[in-house]
């Protein structure tokens, strides 16, 4: 588990969900990016649950590694995601 400021992104590494937990109710949107800056997944409206969890399904993605971006009201949170996925 990481932790950036109030950022809580488990686990990492990840095979099919990514739990994401913010404190900020301001969360305008979170983006996950490959090495090369390709944008892999975009949600421009994120619903988190009760406790201020988001999952992200990466089972679809390729292994190897990804920055997960969350751009809130006061600025972006950027975390490392190692994604190993199984054949």
């Amino acid at each position: 588990m990481s932790q950036s400021e109030n950022l809580i992104v488990y686990p990492n590494p990840v095979g099919s969900e990514l739990n994401i937990i913010i404190s900020s109710k301001n969360v305008e949107t979170i983006g996950v990016y490959d090495m090369s800056g390709k944008t892999i997944y975009l949600n421009q409206s994120p619903y988190f649950d009760s406790p201020g969890r988001l999952v992200v399904d990466v089972s679809g993605f390729n292994s190897g590694v990804y920055f997960l971006a969350v751009q809130t009201v006061s600025g972006v949170l950027i975390e490392k995601v190692s994604v190993k996925n199984t054949p």
